[in-house]
């Protein structure tokens, strides 16, 4: 028995491919109307809005400019020639212990190293740093002066 057994040895029986006809759920059109079909069942299946084939064409100047103001980045100057400018306007002493960190909404963010620099530049200097900056450089593009310890 045990040489019977030890020489058979199992195999299995190869799997039968067999091709199935399956009805299409696609209709059989025309390719392009194949491709809308296909189109529309992806935007249902992902939830998105149906396409919108025309479009208004519009100007890059005026979306840009609104991208622009929306950052303050359409300022008539910028950061630099403010950081420029800071010494001639608050002095050296000041100067040294401050500087323009940014410019945003109209809005001058000064960085103080010192809390007694910050409150004296909130208490006494404030009113005559925001003149001297809107005479420099535009009334409307610095309205306001904020300093911040940093």
């Amino acid at each position: 028995m045990d040489k019977l057994a030890a020489g058979f040895f199992f195999v299995a029986p190869r799997a039968r491919q067999v091709k199935v006809d399956a009805p299409s759920t696609m209709p059989k059109t025309p390719k392009k109307e194949h491709e809308r079909y296909k189109r529309r069942i992806l935007q249902e299946w992902r939830i998105l809005p149906p396409l919108r084939r025309e479009r208004e064409v519009k100007e890059l100047a005026a979306e840009v400019g609104h991208v622009l103001e929306g950052f303050g980045l359409n300022e008539k100057f910028t950061e630099n020639e403010v950081r420029n400018a800071w010494t001639g306007i608050v002095g050296d002493f000041i100067a040294q212990h401050t500087r323009p960190h940014s410019l945003l909404g109209g809005v001058l963010e000064v960085r103080v190293l010192q809390p007694s620099i910050l409150y004296t530049l909130e208490r006494e200097m404030k009113p005559r740093i925001l003149s001297k900056l809107q005479a420099e450089f535009d009334r409307k593009s610095i309205r306001e002066v904020k300093f911040r310890i940093g």
